[in-house]
């Protein structure tokens, strides 16, 4: 949490030095500003991992509908970035809605897809990234695609706190959220795994209806 204390208080040294014009005075605060709501940001999610760290942690479990779950994750973020896309479909038919029906803590699951979703659209070119949803015998997955790729010797990092890509470094991040959503998935007794082609990443996420039920 250093960095981003140390860049607001650089910012404002250097704004310090001398008599600016009004203009350059906005500019300062509105950085200033950004800089806060990000560190608000991070702090919220590093309480959040604090949460979910002991995996033997008793929560709250209900009859959630993944679905509903996914569109509201969708719309929180789309109010925070506006120019960014989430495209959301069924990979397979719905033959009764219980098939979206799972034993869940609501509001940690929209906490990791909203983290999924951010990442698929912050590291793509298009800012968007597409979710698919297929039902399976006893468990529903959900994967989380977006346009580029990171290294194949990185996949195996990505979940790791604080780890952060060679190439993402113009891009804005702590590289908590995915370490979050690993321990979300797994307090929810699911699995997550990323793999890449030449253009695409995928983050896919397989949630049992029944926590305890394997995955």
């Amino acid at each position: 949490m250093k960095n981003p204390l140390m860049k607001i208080g650089s910012q404002i040294d250097v704004t310090l030095l001398k008599s600016r014009t009004e203009e350059q005075y906005l500019s300062t605060l509105h950085s200033v500003r950004q800089d806060i709501r990000e560190l608000g940001q991070l702090s919220n999610t590093l309480l959040e991992l604090a949460k979910v760290s002991d995996l033997n942690h008793s929560l709250m479990y209900d009859e959630v509908r993944l679905d509903e779950i996914i569109w509201e994750a969708g719309d929180l973020l789309l109010q925070a970035e506006k120019d960014y896309q989430v495209q959301v479909n069924f990979t397979n038919e719905l033959e009764e809605d219980s098939q979206l029906v799972i034993q869940g803590n609501a509001q940690l699951l929209k906490t990791a897809f909203v983290n999924l979703m951010e990442n698929g659209c912050k590291f793509s070119d298009n800012h968007s990234v597409k979710v698919s949803i297929c039902f399976l015998n006893n468990y529903i997955e959900v994967q989380f695609q977006n346009k580029g790729a990171m290294a194949q010797s990185e996949i195996a990092l990505v979940f790791e706190p604080f780890y952060r890509s060679q190439n993402t470094a113009n891009i804005k991040g702590y590289g908590v959220g995915l370490s979050l959503v690993n321990r979300i998935v797994k307090l929810h007794g699911g699995s997550i795994n990323a793999h890449c082609t030449e253009s695409n990443t995928f983050f896919t996420v397989r949630l049992p209806y029944s926590v305890g039920n394997g995955k």
